[in-house]
């Protein structure tokens, strides 16, 4: 913290008694550097007349430099009181207030100091200081982006903006995490021309767009993270994640495979790479790739739900068996193996027209362990379907639509067995919802393009 204590003290020469000869006696030892005795005799007067500024600021000084800070602090008071006007006095106090450990109260002292001058970079620095120490960051920022345009090349007073900067950063990062995209994109843009060459700066800058739907800005943004970071894997898994979301599947190919060489034991550029494979139609390559990924990481659950889409696309049901029971194995109380297992057995069911019961069972357990997440019950909702179980069946499609209102193809056979249950009225109405809603991607490309950034 930056102060003026040391202010000029001048009182004309006094002679006499009382308190005027006391003030001038008092004086005279602060000059000579004597502030047990300036102390005794300024308290003298004082005691005759409360209304001499010079002497509560060298009582105040005095106080300080014995070491007795909240000693100081109500001379300082005084001298803000009786020159309310005087800058300095204004930004004493608030240094004092700092040093015995009142940001809060300092803080409005410094702020009076910047309107009685603001034309001085020490009180905007104090300001901005005190306003990081208190975290508000983003107020620290501007005030000191004021001392800055006043001191350009004031090292203290950069490296306390910078500070401020990143601060805020930190904040626009846990209101990006909290989904508050458009309240971190303000905190961002305000420290933009301190942080603009940062990668971590345009990295998050980036993500908040692709959330805010501004794909073309939030590219951008993306593209310039990962120039200035080139070795930063995440800057490269994040606009990765970006171009499959928004279907650049040919792009995010080229870039996954220049990722792989240029980090080889990075699982998640690897599984990026498999989804950019698999949209780009080339299904065996991204099942060997995923394939290789679980060759070294066993318990990469998403790798599973990947391959498993694929055994889905490809009919082959004893595959996804497999694929189910290999991963209970490793974690039986993850819904993904049951349903793997699940989604296997209905593909058997249905391919051959045999028993649902196996596909019901694993299923049932699928929802048991995992029971927010609407496919799940659109699934065993089906199978109870193929067993003609349909009050079953219209109970788990029901959960579907309140987990996800949006589920055109469980309102869809949702109308289909009211109808077969002689329901005619809401077979109507979930017909008619049905052919409001947009038609879903196929439920096995949907996984994979809806990657979204963490």
């Amino acid at each position: 913290m930056r102060t003026l204590l040391a202010l000029l003290l001048t009182a004309p020469p006094l002679f006499g008694a009382g308190w005027e000869a006391a003030l001038q006696r008092g004086l005279d030892h602060f000059r000579a550097g004597d502030c047990e005795s300036s102390l005794r005799e300024l308290a003298a007067a004082v005691a005759g007349n409360h209304e001499i500024a010079q002497a509560h600021l060298a009582i105040a000084i005095c106080e300080t430099r014995l070491g007795r800070p909240d000693r100081a602090t109500a001379s300082f008071e005084q001298v803000a009181k009786l020159r309310p006007q005087d800058w300095q006095a204004w930004n004493n106090l608030g240094a004092n207030l700092i040093e015995t450990g009142n940001p809060n109260k300092a803080l409005p002292a410094f702020q009076q100091a910047a309107r009685l001058n603001a034309s001085n970079e020490l009180v905007w620095f104090n300001v901005g200081s005190t306003l990081l120490s208190l975290r508000k960051n983003e107020e620290s920022f501007q005030a000191l982006s004021q001392a800055r345009k006043i001191a350009q090349r004031d090292p203290e007073i950069e490296a306390a903006w910078q500070a401020a900067a990143s601060r805020a950063a930190e904040n626009a990062h846990k209101m990006f995490d909290r989904e508050q995209y458009a309240e971190a994109k303000t905190v961002l843009s305000a420290v933009q021309p301190a942080l603009k060459d940062s990668g971590a700066w345009n990295n998050l800058f980036g993500q908040i767009e692709f959330k805010l739907n501004q794909p073309e800005s939030a590219l951008q943004h993306l593209q310039r993270a990962l120039e200035l970071q080139p070795d930063n894997e995440q800057f490269l898994v994040d606009i990765g994640q970006f171009l499959i979301h928004y279907r650049a599947f040919s792009a995010a190919l080229s870039m996954f495979e220049v990722g792989r060489e240029r980090f080889p034991s990075s699982v998640h550029v690897k599984f990026l790479l498999a989804l950019a494979y698999i949209l780009e139609e080339r299904r065996p390559a991204g099942i060997e790739v995923l394939k290789q990924i679980l060759a070294v990481d066993k318990e990469f659950e998403p790798a599973y739900k990947a391959l498993g889409e694929c055994y889905e696309q490809d009919r082959d049901g004893n595959a996804l068996i497999a694929l189910g029971e290999q991963f209970i194995g490793i974690r039986q109380a993850s819904a993904t193996g049951y349903y793997l297992k699940g989604m296997g057995h209905l593909r058997l069911a249905t391919d051959n027209r045999t028993s649902m019961l196996p596909a019901i069972e694993a299923l049932q357990k699928a929802v048991e362990l995992e029971p927010g997440v609407s496919d799940r019950h659109f699934t065993l909702g089906k199978a109870f379907q193929w067993e003609e179980k349909y009050d079953q069946a219209i109970k788990e499609l029901k959960k579907a639509i309140r987990l996800d209102p949006q589920h055109d193809r469980a309102h869809y056979v949702l109308a289909t067995l009211y109808r077969r249950t002689g329901s005619r009225e809401l077979a109507a109405e979930e017909l008619k919802i049905h052919q409001s809603l947009p038609k879903r991607v196929p439920r096995g490309i949907r996984l994979l393009v809806d990657v979204q950034p963490r």
